[in-house]
């Protein structure tokens, strides 16, 4: 996703390291960070690691919180939350709390989104794996871009997620808590929502309504994310100052892309659906394939 001006530098540490950061050899141009989404030396970022299984790729410190394990090898390589989890076949974050709130099981994201994966996901609980169900409880999606792990009752959510909301955090033992009361306060956001607008909360970028949904920052703007959906889409961040540190927040693609004339739709006015638009080399404007009369596929 893209930060506002300003606003990059307070989501990260940016004391840099006194001691050089080792370096492992897995960043590179255009490489960035799972969780962060910022490349491996940015505001004095800790070095890339990579998981041999899933392929995740963070930030050391993006990861392992304090006092949490921290088995890298000397290739920078190491064994995520998830892929240990789908190797032992059981809960890895602690026993499920059949009662708690939660997000359902997702089915599988339609390839017509906006905020498509990008190849990395966990598998559907099928055969010899349906006791372990690997998907984010804040956006529903089991993609491995996010950065998942594992929750205080027995779920998982990804880091990019949890950081979006001010509840949740790390625990001394690794493990995220504080889900259930993100859940819970987002599910009466949302009903409240709907009785005053009778409409139902829809992520733009993904057109599910399930999970935890954020409004767009714009005041009085009636647009939702997914937070990952919102970093698959590359929406405009907002970082925003809570009483227990820094959340992120996003803006829409109505307002996020207002001031760029040439990123929005010269039929739609939208800056949505930006894989699907369409420069003009002339004038510098863009299309929507599908605003265009006859539309276009490709």
């Amino acid at each position: 996703a893209k930060s506002e001006a300003g606003a990059g530098p307070d989501i990260r540490d940016t004391e840099a390291d006194s001691k050089p950061q080792q370096r492992y050899g897995h960043g590179g141009e255009g490489t960035l960070c799972d969780v962060c989404f910022m490349d491996e030396g940015e505001y004095g970022g800790s070095s890339f690691i990579k998981c041999r299984g899933c392929l995740l790729l963070v930030h050391s410190d993006c990861y392992f919180a304090d006092g949490d394990n921290m088995p890298i090898d000397d290739k920078g390589i190491f064994d995520c939350d998830a892929c240990r989890a789908l190797k032992d076949q059981k809960h890895f974050g602690g026993k499920v709390k059949k009662n708690s709130t939660s997000t359902p099981s997702p089915d599988p994201l339609s390839k017509y989104i906006e905020a498509k994966s990008d190849g990395r996901n966990y598998p559907m609980p099928t055969g010899n794996n349906e006791g372990v169900d690997i998907f984010c409880q804040l956006c529903a999606r089991r993609d491995v871009n996010g950065g998942m792990k594992a929750t205080d009752a027995g779920k998982w959510v990804h880091l990019a997620c949890m950081m979006t909301s001010k509840e949740a955090y790390i625990d001394s033992k690794g493990k995220v808590v504080g889900i259930n009361k993100v859940l819970s306060r987002t599910k009466q956001e949302m009903d409240e929502f709907e009785r005053e607008t009778g409409n139902k909360a829809t992520c733009e970028a993904c057109l599910r309504s399930n999970a935890v949904l954020l409004h767009c920052t714009e005041d009085k703007c009636q647009s939702h994310l997914h937070a990952l959906c919102a970093e698959r889409a590359n929406r405009v961040r907002v970082v925003t100052a809570v009483d227990n540190g820094d959340i992120i927040e996003f803006k829409c693609a109505t307002h996020g892309y207002g001031g760029l004339h040439a990123h929005r739709c010269v039929i739609c006015g939208l800056g949505n659906r930006r894989d699907n638009m369409l420069g003009c080399d002339g004038c510098g404007r863009w299309y929507h394939l599908f605003c265009l009369n006859p539309q276009l596929k490709e």
